[in-house]
């Protein structure tokens, strides 16, 4: 191991793979070079070195990760972690239709708008997404029934059968949980193009009474 940190080539390759770690480093959004990295010794032998370069490539491969995130998804993160009291300031907080749109993009992830459908179900349910109350009224309707109405029936008629899936299931799972026990909307299937208008006009009938 001596013999190879006393060779120039080897010295001057390691020294190259840091340099172009560090500036990684450097130029990473909102962020420079740690302090303790900047007061370390050099180090004292290959261990060392090995170590402190797989701490580098941790740091990089996370910067990389963060550059290659859909900027939406963080989006759905902070609506996500929004509590009721913030979810009533509904000025300049994302919104509940941010969110379908997510989910209903064909050109996203599929994991980035599954995320989305889990954020529109814990904001009506556990985050008192005020746009998702069942209690709050708009007009004779509730605010969730009014949502629903505006937002996600007419979706079921989606041209993209992933969108169609995810509506189907989000409506269901707002209002019912499991199955309604209305006919036409447990037919629904976003495979089976008949089915999809009874369910929209069943669903929009059963909104306007709550």
């Amino acid at each position: 191991m001596r013999r190879r940190l006393h060779n120039p080539f080897f010295r001057h390759f390691v020294r190259a793979v840091l340099g172009l770690a560090v500036l990684a480093l450097l130029f990473a959004p909102g962020g420079a070079v740690a302090e303790d990295t900047k007061a370390k010794p050099k180090p004292r032998n290959l261990r060392e070195m090995g170590e402190r370069l797989t701490a580098l490539a941790i740091q990089i491969q996370k910067l990389i990760e963060v550059a290659s995130k859909d900027p939406d998804e963080a989006r759905i993160d902070l609506y996500r972690s929004y509590t009721p009291k913030q979810m009533k300031k509904t000025r300049g907080r994302v919104r509940a239709e941010d969110i379908v749109g997510y989910m209903l993009d064909p050109k996203k992830h599929f994991d980035v708008r599954q995320k989305a459908w889990k954020a529109l179900q814990e904001g009506a349910q556990f985050r008192g997404d005020p746009e998702l109350s069942k209690t709050e009224k708009q007009g004779t309707k509730s605010k969730r029934a009014h949502f629903c109405e505006r937002m996600l029936t007419k979706q079921l008629l989606h041209e993209d059968r992933i969108a169609r899936k995810m509506v189907g299931d989000l409506l269901t799972t707002l209002w019912f949980g499991r199955r309604s026990g209305i006919a036409e909307i447990d037919r629904y299937s976003p495979t089976d193009e008949k089915t999809w208008k009874p369910a929209r006009r069943r669903w929009n009938t059963y909104l306007r009474k709550n």
